[in-house]
């Protein structure tokens, strides 16, 4: 009894408080309230009664309706950013909550949604891009942005606010500050000006806060002028054609072999020296610019590894270079260090094992994808041991019975020589160099462990089937529907075969071209399946939807402006796979309608320098504008 008279007493108090919570609450709201003008409550609650509009449409399932409700309420939300009071400010916190958690649901329905403004900061705020960064890559860039010295690394903001050296919101006990004032720091005959220091411990104070769209980049990138007044960065230089030595042939091979742990794809680069990426190899390291193209004997690399540079002979710890390699190198730096691997931010280890792959014969590029595709199966499944069936053509990995992958790959042999005679393809040539690795799933859970395993994100339900192909990898994976249904599942599966070839045909084919000429080629041999008119429908749709432009646009330079936008994503690779497949097939359409240009532009992908060379040679105008885009 008397517990009970405890328990009830108990429950009465917290209710009591929870009352007292929410009053103090409410009588906050109506103080804030009470202190706004006659035109900012207005202006509130017109964007709040908007707000609860979409939200309401978007809980009944209305998620188009809801996107053009949320399109009203940002602009709603823009016109009271004009007009910030630090009261008006508090009370507008909340509806940019809602708001940002609106586009989050509206965004995972597949609705296009405007951009949030953010609320600017109040008067005396400290930017962190605009104001700390400049000082900490000038003033501590060379010992903790370039490197770690003393296992502090403000390289990333993200880096930075980890570090035990900041707490945010008490510059009085963070290190970085009493290094500072004490003058510990910087070293090398840098100093901080009290404007730079006053600037660094306010920023610190108000919460230590940044205002970058990616905390992950480094900071380097941020500022334009060169770190500490070292020399400014080497630029890319092109090949000219003259050059006897290869970067990605040659160069990079030894790299990956001898440099991978200190300055490849290592946890902390010594020396500074980052050379993961070809882009960090002309950076630098602690000592400067590591090439001077055109004389080798000068260049800091060379010297590092004959061991006349001072310090360790490198590479450290392990036998030095042997003398050809060497001289590679230094044909290599003496001919201009010219960079033939395409875009300098791709890791130097897949550059080499690009080349590779281009430069090894089927037999070869066989293997080494088998291989691959067994390692990726054990990311996946890791208890399961696959099964493989291998052809002239494919080599099917799966969990199904050995009997069933053979049915399958007996009949991938009737549908390749479809493909090829479709492409004009030579019937004794391989469909694809080095074969295609194809992974079959009977399980919706396995496919998507695959995609969140092998290609970093689940695969959304709706794709049951995706590509790939970079030279070193070309593969297929599918769920199947069932084995009675092979005939539904061989029209998509002949799709992805049809799409991975046309990717392979020449350098750098987008993959909305390769979706669409893949889907094309199989629907005109399978068009009255119920399946491509499916293909058909979903295309014109999203063609529909391209040319309506934005669903929430208020007007038609917002709507011209969404496709352009919509455009540029499609040609950039930056559409989800669904839609570029869609959009992809639509305009392969289009252009098959030429059809003397489209042929030549197929006929010109095998020997052009790149797919837009190609397109521009067989069309007469660039791609950007064949789609009225404007040319970057």
């Amino acid at each position: 009894m008397v517990v009970n008279f405890i328990m009830r007493l108990t429950i009465c108090c917290c209710l009591i408080l929870s009352g007292f919570a929410i009053t103090a609450n409410r009588v906050s709201a109506q103080t804030t309230e009470a202190e706004l003008t006659r035109k900012q409550r207005q202006a509130l609650k017109k964007l709040d009664d908007e707000i609860e509009k979409a939200e309401r449409l978007l809980a009944g399932g209305r998620a188009e309706p809801s996107a053009k409700s949320l399109a009203i309420a940002a602009r709603f939300w823009q016109e009271a950013l004009t007009d910030l009071t630090p009261e008006y400010r508090a009370a507008l916190g909340s509806s940019q909550t809602r708001l940002q958690a609106l586009r989050t649901k509206l965004e995972a329905e597949k609705q296009t949604v405007p951009e949030i403004m953010e609320m600017p900061p109040p008067a005396g705020t400290v930017m962190f891009r605009e104001q700390v960064v400049p000082i900490l890559v000038a003033k501590c860039g060379n010992c903790h942005v370039s490197r770690a010295r003393g296992q502090f690394s403000m390289a990333t903001f993200e880096e930075l606010s980890a570090s035990p050296h900041l707490v945010a919101g008490q510059p009085a006990a963070s290190r970085m500050i009493l290094a500072i004032e004490t003058g510990e720091m910087p070293q090398g005959n840098l100093t901080v000006s009290p404007e730079e220091l006053a600037i660094l411990k306010k920023w610190i104070e108000q919460g230590a806060k940044s205002n970058l769209a990616n905390n992950r980049q480094n900071l380097s990138e941020l500022v334009e002028q060169p770190m500490n007044n070292q020399p400014a960065m080497l630029e890319v230089k092109l090949p000219s054609g003259n050059e006897t030595v290869s970067f990605s042939a040659q160069v990079a091979p030894i790299l990956v072999e001898k440099c991978t742990g200190c300055h490849l794809e290592a946890r902390q680069a010594r020396g500074g020296l980052n050379m993961t990426n070809f882009a960090g190899l002309l950076r630098g390291g602690d000592n400067g610019p590591m090439l001077k193209p055109g004389d080798s004997e000068n260049s800091i690399l060379v010297k590092k590894l004959l061991g006349t540079g001072g310090g360790n002979r490198m590479p450290q710890g392990r036998d030095p270079l042997a003398d050809e390699s060497i001289a590679l190198i230094r044909k290599w730096i003496d001919e201009g260090a010219a960079f033939d691997g395409g875009d300098s931010q791709i890791a130097v280890r897949v550059i080499a094992a690009k080349e590779r792959a281009n430069r090894s014969n089927h037999g070869e590029l066989s293997a080494n994808r088998l291989d691959l595709a067994k390692r990726n199966w054990a990311k996946v499944l890791p208890k399961v041991e696959p099964v493989v069936v291998s052809s002239d053509e494919l080599q099917i990995i799966g969990n199904l019975d050995e009997s069933d992958l053979q049915k399958i790959s007996k009949d991938s042999i009737a549908l390749i020589k479809e493909l090829k005679t479709a492409f004009k393809h030579g019937a004794d040539e391989p469909l694809v160099k080095g074969k295609i690795t194809v992974f079959l799933f009977r399980q919706r859970f396995d496919f998507n462990e695959f995609g969140v395993m092998v290609l970093g994100h689940p695969i959304p339900r709706e794709v049951t089937s995706l590509w790939q192909f970079d030279l070193v990898d070309a593969r297929v994976a599918m769920q199947l529907s069932g084995l009675n249904n092979w005939e539904q599942d061989r029209i998509q599966f002949a799709r992805q075969l049809a799409s991975v070839y046309v990717a392979s045909s020449g350098m750098g084919v987008p993959r909305w071209f390769a979706e669409g000429v893949g889907q094309a080629t199989v629907a005109k041999r399978y068009a009255k399946e119920d399946l491509v008119k499916q293909w058909e429908t979903v295309a014109n749709q999203a063609a529909n939807q391209l040319q309506a432009g934005s669903a929430a646009a208020a007007n038609a330079q917002e709507r011209a402006a969404a496709k352009v936008q919509t455009m540029q994503q499609l040609l950039e690779g930056r559409l989800p796979e669904e839609q570029t497949a869609a959009l992809g097939y639509y305009f392969v359409m289009q252009l098959r309608a030429d059809n003397r240009s489209y042929n030549r532009l197929v006929a010109e992908l095998p020997t052009a320098s790149n797919f837009d060379a190609a397109f521009q040679q067989a069309f007469g105008r660039s791609l950007l504008q064949y789609f009225g885009l404007p040319e970057r």
